[in-house]
């Protein structure tokens, strides 16, 4: 996997700490707003990598942040259907279309919010840990644009006579250390295989709810 594929993140990311995968805030003290918000995001960002692959690439570091920030996000769906949270799925809907950029509407919130539920009561904590692990390894949205030109530069430096031997040993182990941590992450999230692939199911369930 190409250095310039894994920083690509970067939006994933944001979105990820956001939604306090790393910690801080979470589902529970957000607003349903807020919450939906978060979820449309993600939603989009899970759909539009999905056209792009042509599949739900849990290899991709991509989805995994972003699965793991939605997972967050519809944690309060999840006993949806045995107590009654009209009023918050009402708010939550608000903020899922605003924040999927209108790619959830009115006329498909009811079913994408159903599918959502469905989400949230799947046990994704070894994706929310995988994400997690990547953001405390440095991975992170500003981390992700420096380190992109950072490896490019290394890499660039390394048949120029000037470069200096401490900077290319710090370059070189920062990329060692990315790799791993990418690695880890998706073993983590591959081991999960079950409950991963009942997202991915719910998932494209949703998506065909948007297709034109």
């Amino acid at each position: 996997m190409k250095l310039s594929t894994i920083f690509a993140a970067t939006a994933a990311l944001m979105l990820a700490t956001s939604c306090g995968i790393l910690g801080g805030s979470t589902a529970t003290t957000a607003t349903p707003t807020s919450n939906g918000q978060a979820s449309g995001a993600a939603l989009r960002s899970l759909y539009t990598q999905y056209k792009t692959d042509g599949k739900i690439d849990m290899t991709n570091i991509n989805n995994i942040l972003n699965l793991a920030a939605l997972s967050q996000a519809v944690t309060e769906l999840k006993d949806a259907g045995t107590v009654d949270k009209s009023a918050y799925i009402k708010e939550f809907a608000t903020g899922l279309i605003l924040g999927s950029n209108n790619l959830v509407n009115q006329s498909n919130s009811t079913p994408v919010v159903n599918g959502l539920t469905n989400i949230a009561g799947i046990d994704l904590s070894a994706v929310k840990g995988a994400a997690t692990s990547l953001i405390a390894s440095g991975i992170t949205a500003a981390a992700a644009q420096a380190g992109t030109a950072q490896a490019q530069a290394a890499q660039a430096a390394q048949t120029a006579q000037n470069q200096a031997a401490a900077t290319s040993a710090q370059a070189a182990n920062t990329a060692a250390n990315t790799a791993t941590a990418v690695t880890n992450a998706i073993s983590t999230v591959g081991a999960a295989s079950n409950e991963v692939s009942q997202a991915v199911s719910s998932l494209q369930s949703i998506f065909k709810l948007f297709a034109k």
